[in-house]
């Protein structure tokens, strides 16, 4: 079994448009008897009628947090709450994904302690004032910053369900950066890929199965919300998937027709 994951907070319409177009497409490609979709979110009443489990996080959004209101720590908190709740693995996206190809393949090679899964490769020696950071975590893994330190991009993150460790220790490493003065909003993603960097684990990027277009939010926003305008359902419910070439929305980014 394996746990398509999401964590939606707050009250934004547009993260929970673009959530639900995602949702749309991860539909089409599981099958549901192996697979189930499930929401974490502290608004459970604006996803009451999507086709997902819903795990309310309602009065909890602080707590994951941490002490420094680091937002993006939760997705590690939520990560570990449905390795806690649900059998079986997790693949957890962010909202701004959409899925375009055999996602439940790339899901089926995840392996305790050989394989996990994250978005992409950013940078190499990434944060280099970090040189000479040290930590030593409750599980007396050791931690040092080296040059050879990498940052993986976090907008999907695929773990074995055996590997829970890798989780708390990544939300370790987080606290202990936060603590030392490091509040980038990268700490989890780059905690979490240098956990799986020391373990050591293989990681295999989604980058084409699932597309993270971060960098063209307002694009995909756009036109999801056109869609919804002209069919008059739900943005789960699709004929269609948007058509998407990140250089032609880079164009028009160029061309002034996206601010």
């Amino acid at each position: 079994m394996t746990n398509y994951t999401y964590l939606l907070y707050g009250l934004q319409d547009e993260y929970y448009l673009e959530a639900a177009y995602s949702i749309g497409t991860l539909l089409r490609r599981i099958d549901a008897r192996s697979a189930r979709v499930i929401v974490f979110t502290d608004q459970p009443e604006k996803i009451k009628a999507w086709p997902v489990v819903c795990e309310s996080i309602s009065g909890q959004l602080a707590e994951m947090q941490g002490k420094t209101r680091f937002i993006h720590r939760a997705k590690l908190c939520v990560i570990l709450r449905c390795l806690e709740l649900y059998p079986g693995n997790v693949v957890y996206l962010d909202s701004d994904t959409f899925v375009r190809g055999d996602i439940q393949s790339l899901a089926d090679k995840l392996a305790p302690g050989r394989v996990a899964i994250m978005d992409a490769f950013e940078a190499k020696n990434p944060i280099a004032e970090l040189a000479g950071f040290q930590a030593k975590l409750s599980d007396q893994t050791a931690y040092g910053y080296t040059k050879d330190s990498w940052m993986l991009n976090s907008g999907v993150i695929g773990i074995h369900r055996q590997d829970a460790v890798l989780i708390r220790r990544a939300l370790e490493l987080c606290d202990w950066l936060l603590a030392a003065g490091m509040h980038r909003h990268t700490m989890e993603q780059f905690s979490l890929s240098e956990v799986f960097r020391l373990a050591p684990v293989k990681v295999l990027f989604s980058r084409g199965t699932i597309v993270h277009y971060v960098k063209a939010k307002y694009y995909m926003r756009q036109k999801i919300s056109e869609v919804m305008r002209a069919r008059k359902k739900q943005p789960w419910e699709f004929e269609r998937p948007i058509p998407y070439w990140y250089p032609f929305v880079k164009f028009l980014k160029l061309i002034g027709q996206q601010p």
